[in-house]
């Protein structure tokens, strides 16, 4: 029933023991990461670049690959994105931006509202049962976890986003490891007057 339950409660237990963001908190991630990446791996026609050939070559299976486990997993966490968004819109909120797991949103504590707001009852089914999922696996009681916060926010493609007042930074095309936020906040103003005019 749960095929990787206990190797996923030992890597989150492994993961807890380090601060976020370090090296050891981001290795156990990765690790986490790998075992959904090898259940899917293989099964499009997804190519590789080999350094040891020179060569591009279709990832084969891996021994972990499996359809259904992958289109479950997959199917499971865009169902619950899309039971976000629609409680999002019953509560009368606005989302910015969508992607594979997570968005950008107005509405203030979400979570609390789509469990307890009588307008979310009936359609917050997905929510409470990854709620009880991630507890059993990784100790955390709560479903959704708080990224970001800011004041306002400067939204131009699907990855581009720029928190003013937050680390919100996705610049879609744009390396922007080397700038601060205030520089990007100040790059972008200059974008925005030059298309004004």
């Amino acid at each position: 029933m749960y095929p990787f339950k206990s190797i996923i409660h030992e890597i989150q237990k492994k993961r807890r023991e380090h601060p976020k963001g370090t090296i050891s908190n981001l290795m156990y991630k990765e690790i986490g990461n790998s075992i959904y990446g090898s259940v899917v791996r293989g099964m499009g026609d997804k190519r590789k670049f080999d350094n040891k050939t020179g060569q591009t070559h279709r990832l084969n299976a891996h021994f972990l690959t499996n359809p259904l486990i992958a289109s479950w997993l997959t199917a499971f966490i865009r169902s619950i994105i899309g039971e976000c968004l629609h409680n999002i819109q019953k509560l009368g909120g606005k989302v910015a931006s969508v992607t594979t797991d997570g968005f950008i949103t107005d509405i203030e504590n979400l979570e609390y509202k789509i469990l307890n707001d009588p307008l979310c009852q009936k359609t917050n089914t997905l929510i409470k049962y990854f709620k009880e999922l991630r507890g059993k696996l990784s100790g955390k009681s709560k479903a959704l976890e708080l990224k970001n916060e800011t004041e306002g926010l400067v939204s131009w493609a699907t990855r581009g986003q720029l928190g003013l007042t937050s680390e919100i930074r996705a610049t879609t095309g744009f390396q922007n490891r080397d700038y601060t936020q205030s520089q990007l906040v100040e790059i972008l103003g200059s974008k925005l007057k030059s298309f004004n005019h």
